[in-house]
């Protein structure tokens, strides 16, 4: 590691966070307008708001017409899901073009990057939310029933762990290349240490944007079903209490229940899960690839970083632009 300390390291990166980003945001337009909003409009309706964070996920509102008005669950459900496909069409395209398409390193890096992060990102995120019944997977974990639903989950689950493998051991000869360790006992930690430190700065800024910028809709979006059902509960106790008593529930019965109802509708965090088993699935890619790992190296260049800055600030603007419409 001492060979790509401190500049190797600091550019490769900077290299990976930036195609993080760039990735995500591709995927977060495709998802929202060729997604979401191009299937709303293909119904005749309207987006009347758009709310899309820099580093985050987003949102569009769906605005209803009198043509909205007579459709069908399953109408609904292609709007709901149009986004995940969306993301997983793009990102089997774009896979298959940096396997298929003799072109250069950087416009490869950006194919790679992009595959990988819209493959994993739209099946985990359709696990999740069928999991939980909130965001794009709300529709569908209300109209499924629980043995389907647990059949979904198990089937989504092996996907998304699939497809981190597949793309791992599909680009690992390419990716451990762009560090500048002469042997590839060295590339792999090297590249492992650069991804990890790159994931987790754009985690904590996904994590410090969302703090900052409050978005209640959002959020609602993304409550989970137990959450919800949490709430209800309670609302149906105090309304009951106050029926009986003539008045509302002390603070230490409204305790109490809050706290019977957080042990009865306690949820496993999937995501925990499924984000090791991802991690795992990776990992292995990169291990049974060992033998194909035989590129020469071709180091990341300060131009790479430059490159990719510039190209990363046209959809952060684009962003911008679209949140003040």
């Amino acid at each position: 590691m001492e060979m790509m300390f401190p500049k190797q390291y600091v550019r490769l990166s900077l290299f990976f966070f930036f195609l993080l980003f760039l990735s995500g945001r591709i995927g977060l337009l495709l998802h929202e307008f060729a997604g979401h909003a191009l299937f709303w409009h293909l119904f005749n309706g309207k987006i009347t708001e758009v709310s899309l964070f820099i580093f985050g996920g987003g949102r569009v509102h769906y605005g209803h017409t009198p043509a909205t008005q007579g459709l069908t669950f399953f109408h609904l459900l292609a709007v709901h899901l149009s986004g995940i496909a969306v993301e997983l069409g793009s990102g089997i395209l774009l896979f298959l073009s940096a396997r298929l398409l003799e072109t250069g390193r950087f416009i490869r890096a950006l194919c790679i990057s992009a595959s990988s992060v819209l493959i994993v990102h739209s099946l985990f995120y359709f696990t999740s939310s069928i999991y939980y019944g909130s965001g794009d997977g709300r529709l569908l974990f209300d109209a499924l029933p629980e043995d389907l639903r647990r059949i979904s989950l198990v089937l989504s689950f092996t996907l998304t762990v699939a497809g981190a493998f597949i793309v791992s051991y599909a680009f690992s000869p390419a990716i451990t290349s762009w560090t500048a360790a002469d042997s590839l006992k060295k590339r792999l930690p090297a590249v492992f240490l650069c991804a990890l430190t790159a994931a987790t700065l754009h985690g904590a800024l996904t994590i410090g944007e969302q703090a900052v910028v409050k978005d209640r809709v959002y959020a609602e979006i993304k409550t989970p079903e137990n959450v919800r059902l949490k709430r209800r509960k309670l609302a149906e106790f105090v309304e009951a209490y106050r029926a009986k008593h003539g008045k509302k529930p002390g603070p230490g019965s409204i305790e109490a229940v809050k706290h019977k109802l957080e042990n009865k509708y306690r949820q496993f965090p999937i995501e925990i899960a499924l984000g090791a088993a991802v991690l795992f699935a990776f990992i292995a890619g990169f291990f049974f690839s060992w033998q194909r790992n035989d590129d020469e190296p071709d180091p990341v260049s300060c131009k790479d970083i430059q490159r990719l800055c510039c190209l990363s600030a046209m959809p952060a603007a684009l962003i911008i632009m679209l949140n003040r419409l």
